[in-house]
């Protein structure tokens, strides 16, 4: 049996389309500040919370594909990539936009730059053999561009066996509980019909959780202005 239709074609094209705004966004702003990598070297006191998570998500991506693909299970391959562009576009480059709006090329954005750069390459050569065309279009026009002696095409290059020599995976559940606290807020927002675009004094989060503490010491910034809150306080009990 075969199926198809056109409600499916605009599914596979919606999931494919993370990829193509994530690339799309890094070729925007590449193509003005031109960054360089030639000579650059990770200065791992620069990163940034969601720089870690980055690293760690796409680290973990790569890994989980190459078991898959091992044992010739491609599906599980989508699902995971469709998580982390869901993650990429709508958490990473979310919380990152004004590290690339900036005018002055200072360290931190080179660094947010490159992290970008390799998570997106790394995911392009992995998707290869799922979307070649897509793949190959992202690898002519962003990767041969930024280093031009790589291979002459995605089908050409080396699986990665890993993106990053870091590894953060502390970061993953750090994430996933700063995501959801602004998922709960955001959502407290509605049910009082009180619109992101009104900034509130207080918000208060009750945990006495250390996993939930921590997340909170490294993403907090990141919560206040997506929640726009003025300050946050973690309490163990409720008035």
């Amino acid at each position: 049996d075969m199926r198809f239709g056109y409600s499916l074609i605009d599914e596979a094209r919606r999931k494919m389309l993370g990829l193509w705004n994530a690339y799309s966004f890094f070729n925007t702003y590449a193509s003005i500040d031109n960054p360089k990598f030639d000579n650059f070297k990770l200065n791992y006191s620069q990163l940034s919370s969601t720089d870690k998570w980055l690293i760690e998500a796409t680290n973990s991506f790569v890994k989980k594909a190459n078991e898959c693909f091992k044992d010739y299970k491609p599906y599980n391959v989508i699902s995971s990539f469709e998580v982390l562009m869901d993650n990429l576009t709508n958490f990473y480059i979310r919380a990152n936009r004004r590290r690339f709006w900036k005018s002055e090329n200072d360290g931190d954005k080179l660094v947010a730059y490159y992290v970008l750069y390799t998570a997106l390459k790394s995911i392009t050569t992995v998707m290869a053999p799922i979307i070649p065309f897509m793949t190959e279009h992202i690898w002519q026009n962003m990767v041969r561009e930024i280093e031009p002696n790589e291979a002459e095409s995605v089908m050409l290059a080396s699986f990665p066996q890993t993106a990053f020599e870091l590894s953060y995976p502390e970061f993953l559940s750090y994430a996933n509980i700063a995501q959801t606290v602004m998922s709960l807020a955001n959502h407290l927002r509605a049910e009082k019909n009180l619109k992101v675009k009104q900034p509130l004094k207080k918000m208060f989060i009750v945990s006495d959780k250390e996993d939930t503490i921590h997340a909170l010491e490294q993403y907090q910034t990141i919560i206040k202005d997506e929640v726009n809150v003025k300050e946050i306080e973690v309490t163990t009990f409720v008035e």
